[in-house]
This record gives structure tokens, C-alpha cells and sequence, in this order.
């Protein structure tokens, strides 16, 4: 296998993650359903917009994986969402009031 030259992006990362609970072709419907609904392209799916596909594909995700496997798929894509979300941004370190 060629290395890859640049990172996975995020619906790639939730396609390997849901390809090991459900067949590649149910994810592909369950994803493009999803996408569709919430209005988003693929290619646009940033980590803001992650969270949101993942909470609209848990509407097919329940009917597909087996009921068992839930929890842990939930999980999963808990620990996902919050992986790539964006550091927040440093705080100033704050100032010592001055002696008089």
C-alpha cells in the first residue's frame, strides 16, 4: 500500500470508522442520505461540520448495526468528533496587578 501525502479528511475518517460496523455500499447510502439532508458536500465536510453529519446518519446508522454494537459505535464517533475538533485558542497569560 503507497503512503498517503496528505492526511485523511474527516468523511474519510468516518467512512473507515463506520465500514467496521456496516457494509462499504450501506455507509455510502447512509452518508450520502445524510449529506444531502443537512445540505453539505462531501469535499466540504470540515470537523465543524462532522459532528452534525454524524448526528443526521444516526438515523440509517440505527436501523443498519446490529443493537449490540450501538454503544460502542457511538462512542467511536463521540471520540471522532471530538479528535478533530479544533484546538481552542490560547489564552493571554494574564497580568500580575502591579504593587504600589
Amino acid at each position: 500500500m503507497a503512503a498517503r501525502l496528505f492526511p485523511p479528511t474527516p468523511c474519510e475518517r468516518l467512512n473507515e470508522l463506520l465500514c467496521r460496523y456496516i457494509s462499504k455500499i450501506l455507509v455510502r447510502s447512509v452518508l450520502t442520505a445524510s449529506l444531502s439532508r443537512i445540505g453539505v458536500l462531501e469535499a466540504d465536510v470540515r470537523p465543524r461540520e462532522l459532528e452534525r453529519l454524524v448526528e443526521e446518519a444516526m438515523l440509517g446508522l440505527r436501523l443498519w448495526v446490529p443493537a449490540d454494537r450501538l454503544p460502542d459505535l457511538m462512542l467511536e464517533l463521540a471520540e471522532l468528533c471530538m479528535e478533530l475538533q479544533p484546538a481552542p485558542p490560547a489564552q493571554p497569560p494574564r497580568r500580575q496587578p502591579k504593587s504600589a
